[in-house]
């Protein structure tokens, strides 16, 4: 990669005057836990990737970086992010391990990765129908009522949060090919979910179907979608 557009960081603030593309970020004691203003200086960075560092407040510049493309978080200890709205060529959000609970001004985002952190909500984007990979494994959701309003996914992950239904406007997500639900409390599939025809994989094990719903379950996918991988 051309030195003059990447750079991995080091704990000066002065790094932050030097025209670069990219900042990849690991292992850093960043003192205070907050990302310096100078961030904002950064007007033609398009990936910033911070991982196992503690910053546990994102500096409000973060909003100025129009050219962003793709943002990583992991395990940087981030209670919150500054509003997003300004990011409006951001295709790629990761935040893993971060006890985060909302975000803000979420533009057009194509893979959202949201894993391991506080969710009890799928964040609102402005225009819902440019995601197409949604990861909230490992949250705290209990209802995805607003699924429906992401027409493109292809992908969703939901492993390890408390959600109990699927509504019926989930027929609605024609490209949906894959739906990861295990280790939920789901009692309960809608049979819209068999008009899906996009639908690869469905994996439904570890939930609190009776074992009556469990085998009507299973009948009726082998009767009308035995293509379907249905994991129980």
């Amino acid at each position: 990669m051309d030195s003059k557009h990447s750079l991995f960081v080091n704990e000066t603030k002065s790094f932050f005057r030097i025209v670069i593309r990219m900042i990849v970020v690991g292992n850093l004691d960043s003192g205070y836990g907050v990302m310096p203003d100078e961030l904002g200086n950064l007007k033609q960075l398009t990936t910033l990737s911070i991982q196992n560092t503690r910053i546990i407040k994102m500096a409000d510049q973060l909003g100025n970086l129009t050219t962003l493309t793709s943002l990583t978080l992991i395990n940087c200890g981030l209670l919150s992010l500054p509003n997003l709205s300004k990011l409006t060529s951001l295709s790629n959000l990761i935040i893993d391990s971060n006890p985060i609970t909302s975000l803000i001004g979420v533009q057009k985002v194509a893979k959202l990765t949201l894993r391991n952190c506080q969710f009890s909500s799928i964040p609102t984007m402005t225009i819902p129908t440019a995601l197409i990979n949604l990861d909230m494994s490992n949250n705290q959701l209990s209802e995805v009522r607003n699924l429906s309003l992401y027409r493109s996914l292809r992908t969703v992950d939901f492993n390890r949060n408390r959600i109990n239904v699927l509504l019926s406007s989930i027929v609605h997500l024609r490209f949906l090919n894959t739906i990861i639900m295990s280790n939920n409390e789901l009692y309960y599939l809608p049979d819209e979910i068999l008009q899906l025809n996009s639908l690869i994989t469905l994996n439904i094990a570890n939930n609190t179907f009776s074992p009556t719903e469990l085998q009507l379950v299973k009948d009726k996918f082998k009767a009308r979608r035995p293509a379907v991988k249905l994991i129980t």
